[in-house]
């Protein structure tokens, strides 16, 4: 059985929620546990953007690998690298006083 305190999928991952009324694809851009009353670890929480920046949060359960592109290592990898290579620029850009 796997770790609860383990989150299965990373920031960057490609993910779908599937099932119910719809069908939600995007990125997982946090990753949180919630609160717990007596002091232990909460549930694991995924908060999933889409290609038009809205937001939604999920649990493990409602989540999947997004089909068209198997989730590995390299692929989250990636990803999380690219997220942290925008934001470096964004800062920077920032910092320099740039503007778009």
């Amino acid at each position: 059985m796997p770790d609860p305190t383990t989150p299965r999928y990373l920031i960057g991952a490609r993910v779908e929620k599937t099932g119910g009324d719809y069908t939600y694809r995007g990125w997982v851009v946090a990753v949180f546990h919630k609160r717990h009353r007596r002091g232990r670890v909460g549930a694991l929480r995924y908060v999933v953007e889409d290609r038009r920046g809205l937001c939604f949060i999920f649990n493990e359960g409602q989540l999947q690998p997004w089909s068209r592109q198997p989730l590995t290592a390299v692929t989250v990898a990636g990803a999380t690298m690219w997220t942290l290579l925008t934001h470096l620029l964004r800062w920077l850009w920032t910092a320099l006083g740039v503007t778009r």
